[in-house]
């Protein structure tokens, strides 16, 4: 007899079967395969705790399984649970109706663009069984389920979530109401919860702009839709918006992103970086090692870095704080910026070791800005000897004796490298 909610079997079987998969976890709950005459079974559920177990060949965590109400359409929970079971031991050619999902969730901004999105393709292709779970993207799965969930209700499809048990049929409808129910309770509570974020992003962004106004920064480059575009945020896209002001022979910005503190609240981590561009030490770097400009930026560093502690990011977790960060980010780092607007100054900033002391995680990191910038890698460790030689600094040699010291410690940049750059110099004009 069904009983909502459990699935039951027959005494015959449960004293036949034997465990021949490791048990997992989801939560506290195992999860396990039985062998029956033969067979392998795997239940989409058990009765414990009076809940159901997916089986190990459910998909973990929130995944969809989608198949063609042609082959089989469910009229309840017990049946569709049942009708899995045999779909997945239905072999079949791949569905072209898979693959015209896969399609249109790769030309889908909530699936697409997404780390691990574009598997989805060969998944479809490759699919030999009647029923298919699409692999979904790694990070926030709450768009990508919804998308995967209309448009395979559009193609024709059933789907079925497996977290809530909850049929979708094409049409809107559905044989599992209060399962579907409290699906569209999950993307109520995940919509609130995005909007709440949106708003605090925009007033943060909304601070900056108007805090950098004054100090001649221009805001472009803004996030022009829904900001973040999903309410975890991890994995996503998490760009704000970046704010620039001309300098002498370049120009100065700050770019603005965020990240996820606490998926379950508003609040997030801010992340902000000020970069500094000379295009005559660009010119130079390229014409001696030929190499194509991967950054933008001939000197970056990260504000937060002039903080006590190893923080990465500033949080962000109260309207106070949301009020307050862009000031503090002009504090930490307006001093360096301003005096690198000119040539002698961002050689300074980029080579003065006695300058500019950071919070090192530990005593043998760097323990200044431009030593710092130095290790960051081989570009930047040589963009700093063409801003001293720019500048005539009377300390160009002593930091030429002090960058072949640091490139023997080294493998992405050699003493090689210094010496042609050392030679190059000597024949510009």
């Amino acid at each position: 007899m069904f009983v909502p909610g459990r699935i039951t079997f027959s005494s015959a079987l449960l004293s036949s079967a034997r465990t021949i998969g490791a048990s997992t976890q989801r939560g506290n709950n195992p999860f396990v395969e039985f062998e029956h005459q033969g067979r392998v079974v795997r239940p989409i559920g058990l009765v414990m705790a009076d809940c159901i177990l997916p089986s190990t060949r459910v998909p973990p965590m929130d995944d969809v399984l989608v198949w063609d109400p042609a082959i089989a359409r469910p009229k309840d929970l017990d049946d569709t649970l049942q009708l899995i079971e045999r779909l997945r031991i239905l072999e079949e050619k791949p569905n072209p109706k898979f693959l015209a999902l896969a399609q249109a969730l790769l030309a889908d901004p909530a699936f697409a663009g997404r780390w691990g999105a574009e598997r989805i393709l060969d998944a479809a292709r490759t699919c030999e069984s009647a029923i298919w779970a699409p692999p979904t993207p790694a990070g926030d799965g709450m768009p990508a389920l919804r998308a995967l969930i209309q448009h395979a209700n559009a193609l024709g499809l059933v789907a079925y979530r497996d977290s809530r048990q909850a049929v979708f049929l094409p049409g809107n409808r559905t044989v599992t109401p209060l399962q579907k129910r409290l699906h569209d309770e999950d993307f109520a509570a995940y919509d609130a919860r995005l909007a709440k974020r949106v708003a605090a992003c925009r007033t943060l962004l909304a601070g900056f702009a108007r805090h950098f106004a004054v100090l001649g920064f221009t805001a472009s480059n803004l996030e022009s839709v829904a900001i973040p575009r999903s309410a975890s945020l991890s994995f996503t896209d998490s760009h704000l918006a970046e704010l620039s002001r001309p300098a002498d022979d370049g120009w100065q910005r700050l770019v603005v992103t965020v990240n996820d503190a606490d998926a379950d609240s508003e609040y997030f981590k801010c992340f902000v970086y000020a970069g500094v561009r000379r295009e005559s030490v660009e010119t130079l770097f390229q014409r001696v090692f030929g190499e194509a400009i991967g950054r933008l930026d001939t000197f970056f560093f990260s504000p937060v870095r002039f903080l006590p502690g190893l923080a990465n990011a500033f949080a962000v977790t109260s309207p106070r704080q949301i009020s307050e960060l862009p000031g503090l980010v002009a504090r930490l780092a307006l001093p360096v910026l301003d005096l690198a607007r000119d040539l002698r100054g961002l050689d300074i900033v980029m080579n003065d070791r006695s300058r500019f002391p950071i919070a090192p995680p530990s005593p043998l990191s760097p323990q200044n800005l431009a030593d710092e910038f130095v290790s960051l890698g081989r570009k930047s460790c040589l963009k700093t000897l063409i801003v001293s030689w720019l500048a005539r600094s009377s300390s160009f040699q002593n930091r030429v004796a002090e960058l072949r010291a640091f490139v023997k410690t080294r493998v992405d940049v050699s003493e090689a490298d210094l010496d042609r750059l050392v030679a190059s110099l000597g024949q510009v004009e």
